[in-house]
């Protein structure tokens, strides 16, 4: 088989489900590769356990028949959607969206914020007025099928309606059709009326269908809904009345009798419908009618159609224009095909551009693919991103070398500083050192002349004609200090005994002679009271010698002098 595009497309019924793989190829167009049916097997009013009965058999019938999952194309059952057809003022192309939008805010039984809708432009009418399709969904009843879709595994990419899978699988299938044509598909539940009449579209749903069958047979044999079912596929047949000749079996007759009264149920709302569509939209009573569905299968439904509508019936075969793989068996699609429509009709919707595109897919289905389309611009973006982290990485790596190299530079420096510093450190210890050695020979130096220089300090106080004759020291008690015998003494000098002498013709008087000596104490330089402190002067009155006066003075250091 040449490259191809794989399809998945899944029909979500009242009763049934339905999952098909195509395969889209330019030389064969759409290509039946596999399929699967199943039974939801859920009694009626059992609607809370229908999304766990739709994953469930989802998920058998992909395993079953070896389907892989993936993005799936659903259709939904027309009774579970709002269809309307309004016709729409001559306004301009950019403004048609506004005036669909009030369109549907008017028509739509729900609030518009709470339902999913889309709309599709049909055809333009006298006087430029444009017909236009609306259809719309609950928003929780949407999410509920969808998500139980998305637990068996598929990623839902479009949702479709089933009516306009059936109109565009019909269109591709006998696309030479002339004159008004009606599609009756026969459900469980419901029967959709698809009238086709280009280029107008027009679809009614009625509440007859299979399981008005099954309730009548219960009522009429007081069965269970699964029993009746089960008598209605082994009895059931269309009863063709007047001359035909009954059936032996009594219960074949009885449930056959039933068929026959649903049937004419159901003529006559389609009678009703053919009306309205004649009056209300302007179209013409069909010149065929094209049976599909479930319930169609049960025998001489055709026939009955045929001769209650007058125009010829004959079941629609989705397979005409889409051709079927060899491995698919020819028995199963001849037992399946009335209730393929739909799938077949999804199918072509990821295939081809159809005639009517409806797309229902909820607000999360949406968002999902918003986010997809801008994937390049975010890949771009990471790409850059990323480019940008390896610039400044490496950047970062650059400047962690040099800085590293520098560092090092730093440390060799600042260990070479280290041993300078401590070169000088030790320099500075030789230089501390040297310096106390010198402030101490300094203080013996000054120890040295203090001698020298308290005796000046005592000579220069004196006149001329005084004169120091002798001089003495004294320790700390008073006592004179012997010189050379007290050398090895440790005591300190605390004072001094001097003796002065002058001559009489330089100091007139005794007061003096005395006065002169005080002022010993009075130096004006300061030196001699810093040196000492004189503690008593005595002069002797009587001398010796007429010539001399004669006086001895005792002094207290302020400070004793070490020897």
């Amino acid at each position: 088989m040449p490259a191809s595009r794989r399809i998945l497309s899944v029909d979500v019924g009242t009763s049934f489900i339905k999952v098909a793989e195509f395969a889209s190829t330019p030389q064969e167009g759409l290509l039946l590769t596999n399929f699967g049916v199943a039974s939801l097997d859920l009694q009626p009013g059992d609607e809370a356990s229908r999304p766990a009965a739709i994953t469930a058999t989802l998920r058998e019938l992909l395993a079953e028949h070896r389907i892989r999952p993936g993005p799936a194309t659903v259709s939904i059952a027309g009774q579970q959607v709002f269809s309307r057809f309004v016709k729409l003022p001559p306004v301009d192309p950019g403004k048609i969206y506004q005036i669909v939008q009030y369109e549907a805010a008017q028509n739509v039984p729900f609030p518009i914020d709470e339902v999913v809708w889309d709309f599709q432009l049909l055809s333009a009418r006298e006087g430029g007025e444009v017909e236009a399709m609306l259809a719309a969904i609950k928003g929780d009843v949407l999410a509920e099928i969808t998500g139980a879709i998305t637990a068996a595994g598929l990623e839902v990419e479009i949702v479709d309606v089933a009516t306009m899978a059936v109109y565009n699988c019909t269109k591709f299938n006998y696309p030479d059709l002339e004159g008004p044509t009606l599609v009756v598909d026969i459900g469980a539940r419901s029967s959709d009326l698809i009238f086709i009449e280009d280029p107008h579209l027009f679809v009614r749903t009625v509440p007859v269908a299979g399981n008005s069958i099954t309730q009548q047979i219960m009522k009429e044999f007081d069965l269970s809904f699964a029993d009746a079912e089960q008598m209605k596929l082994a009895h059931a047949f269309v009863s063709l009345g007047g001359a035909y000749e009954a059936p032996e079996d009594q219960t074949a007759e009885r449930v056959s009798k039933i068929v026959r009264n649903v049937m004419t149920r159901m003529h006559a709302e389609i009678s009703r419908s053919i009306a309205f569509y004649r009056s209300q939209q302007g179209g013409s009573a069909p010149v065929r009618v094209l049976l599909t569905g479930g319930t169609c299968v049960i025998p001489y439904t055709d026939t009955f159609f045929a001769e209650k509508m007058g125009v010829p019936a004959e079941y629609l075969n989705p397979f005409q224009n889409v051709p079927v793989h060899p491995s698919v068996e020819a028995e199963r699609i001849a037992r399946n095909a009335f209730v393929l429509s739909q799938a077949v009709g999804t199918g072509l919707r990821s295939a081809l551009t159809c005639p009517v595109e409806i797309n229902l897919p909820p607000p999360q289905i949406q968002e999902d693919k918003q986010f997809r389309k801008r994937y390049p611009a975010l890949i771009m973006a990471m790409v850059g991103l990323v480019v940008l982290v390896g610039v400044w990485a490496g950047f970062l790596h650059q400047m962690a070398k040099i800085t590293e190299a520098r560092s090092e530079e730093i440390s060799l420096r600042v260990n070479q500083l280290g041993q300078i510093n401590g070169q000088i450190a030790q320099v500075q210890e030789v230089i501390d050192r040297d310096e106390a050695r010198l402030r101490q020979y300094q203080a013996l130096g000054g120890k040295r002349t203090a001698w020298l220089r308290l005796f000046d300090t005592f000579r220069e106080t004196l006149e001329p004609g005084m004169w120091i004759a002798d001089l003495k020291a004294t320790d700390p008690q008073g006592e004179v200090l012997a010189g050379a015998a007290s050398l090895g003494n440790a005591e300190p000098v605390a004072g001094l005994e001097m003796r002065i002498l002058a001559y009489n013709d330089r100091v007139a008087t005794p007061e003096e002679f005395e006065r002169i000596i005080r002022t010993m104490e009075a130096d004006p330089d300061g030196e001699g009271p810093e040196e000492a402190l004189f503690a008593s002067v005595r002069t002797t009155r009587a001398f010796l010698r007429p010539f001399l006066r004669d006086a001895s003075v005792r002094a207290a250091l302020k400070e004793p002098i070490a020897r």
